[in-house]
């Protein structure tokens, strides 16, 4: 599943107001539930910034309750689908470009960018070696 978050603004992060976030989450299921252990494991879930986003979707249709273009489509991509959801997903990170500067605050430092930059590198490592296990 793919989720397209937006904001108005800025919209990058700071890594320790999320760390702080993780730690002290006041959730029925704390994030480590779902694999969210720390800040690296919020921010590296994302896919791309804005702007390789933008581009994604430049010419998509917009899903509205009039249009609803998931709704009509899902079906198809569900029952009668021509490739597996883990290609699919190698498919779009490859498509897609990540900068961490898109993702981080302005203040961020060299270390968490490198380590942000390094972690998606490897997810994506980790995710190409399994359609072939």
């Amino acid at each position: 599943m793919l989720g397209l978050v937006a904001w108005r603004g800025d919209g990058r992060f700071e890594a320790a107001t999320v760390s702080y976030r993780v730690r002290t989450a006041a959730m029925r299921r704390h994030p480590a539930q779902f694999g969210l252990h720390d800040e690296m494991a919020v921010l590296g879930s994302f896919i791309a910034g804005p702007r390789a986003l933008a581009r994604l979707v430049d010419d998509a249709p917009l899903n509205t309750d009039d249009h609803p273009v998931v709704s009509y489509r899902a079906p198809f991509i569900t029952y009668a689908p021509d490739s597996r959801p883990s290609e699919r997903l190698v498919e779009l990170l490859r498509k897609l470009e990540r900068a961490p500067d898109e993702i981080l605050s302005a203040d961020a430092d060299d270390q968490t960018r490198a380590r942000l930059a390094a972690y998606w590198r490897e997810r994506n490592r980790f995710i190409e070696v399994g359609l072939v296990v």
